[in-house]
């Protein structure tokens, strides 16, 4: 089941909604043209469009390959690109559904996401490989370079929202290597930092300071959800990801998405609830919030929640500490990685 909304006046209102005869395990969007790409438990892709006279999900045509990846190709977003189960990147155009491309890849991948800028994506290995694919040309995708970090899985990948960097990361170790991928210049490996836990999810921000990578750790054995979001930041032209300290949320959370447009916000998705919360992050201390923050006191913070009353507003209790002393210092890793 799928609910649409926008934000009007501070207010979320339902735009539309779909129940689908099938199950969509992964989606792509286009927070530009409102596009949506997924791809379902059977492998096969489905796009929706918003000019669909009806609200619906329609097969494009596959080929007979079983996809288990698929993005946008960016900044125009009339590219998608889809992995096989076969090792095979197929382009295609998303208006038609016409076959544009395609190139054979031979490792096994875990993750692949697209460049916001830039034509070109980059996929996770299980040999700790980073791939760099340029799609500038999508009739004939190449191998742009690649880029070695660690012995082990490489289960995530995500774009600062400029595009000029990107954090690779091993989600069950907790992880995270800091690539420089501006156009023009050769990638870079600028740092690797560990929380030496299993992540549940992050997200990447930016501002005027320079980089927040805002970790959430799981604090669940039975699922993945996360009480405690761990800050590291990397300022200026330092190379270095730093721990700044943490937040401890009233709340699990299972899932972490950046603001498309606001450069400080981001999303999260609460555990076992149909709430999405619109957070806000100041980098002065460290903190989540979601209103401005006070002078003489901090304020509680607010989030504004879709689900079951989507014009109403709920409070999000934090403790924020950034006390380096009551932080948890990380260990060595216990495997040498990428040596900087």
């Amino acid at each position: 089941f799928f609910q649409h909304f926008k934000r009007t006046s501070k207010v979320w209102k339902e735009t539309w909604s779909i129940l689908l005869n099938i199950h969509l395990v992964k989606l792509a969007a286009s927070s530009l043209k409102e596009y949506l790409i997924g791809i379902s438990d059977r492998g096969e892709l489905y796009q929706y469009m918003l000019t669909m006279s009806t609200p619906t999900f329609e097969r494009v045509q596959n080929y007979g390959s079983s996809f288990t990846h698929v993005c946008m190709i960016k900044p125009q977003c009339e590219m998608l690109a889809t992995l096989g189960s076969n090792g095979i990147l197929d382009v295609w155009d998303k208006t038609t559904g016409g076959h544009v491309g395609a190139m054979s890849l031979e490792a096994k991948y875990l993750c692949m996401v697209s460049s916001p800028k830039l034509p070109y994506i980059v996929l996770g290995r299980c040999d700790g490989v980073v791939d760099f694919l340029n799609v500038y040309c999508p009739e004939r995708p190449q191998v742009l370079c690649q880029v070695s970090l660690c012995a082990w899985e490489i289960q995530d990948v995500q774009f600062t929202l400029s595009g000029s960097l990107l954090v690779a990361a091993n989600t069950t170790n907790g992880d995270f290597f800091l690539i420089k991928a501006n156009a023009g210049d050769r990638m870079e490996v600028l740092s690797y930092t560990s929380c030496k836990q299993e992540v549940t999810d992050f997200t990447v921000l930016e501002s005027k300071k320079g980089l927040h990578l805002l970790v959430l750790v799981s604090s669940q054995k039975c699922c993945k959800a996360g009480l405690k979001i761990i800050v590291y930041e990397k300022l200026g032209d330092e190379r270095i990801l730093s721990l700044k300290g943490y937040v401890e949320l009233a709340g699990y959370y299972i899932g972490l998405s950046f603001h498309p447009e606001i450069n400080l916000r981001f999303f999260g998705v609460l555990h076992r609830s149909k709430q999405i919360h619109v957070l806000e992050f100041t980098p002065e201390s460290a903190g989540v919030a979601t209103s401005t923050p006070c002078t003489h006191q901090p304020p509680p913070s607010l989030a504004y929640t879709l689900w079951p009353e989507s014009i109403k507003a709920s409070s999000l209790s934090l403790n924020i500490t950034t006390n380096e002393r009551q932080t948890p210092p990380l260990p060595s890793p216990s495997h040498k990685p990428y040596s900087q």
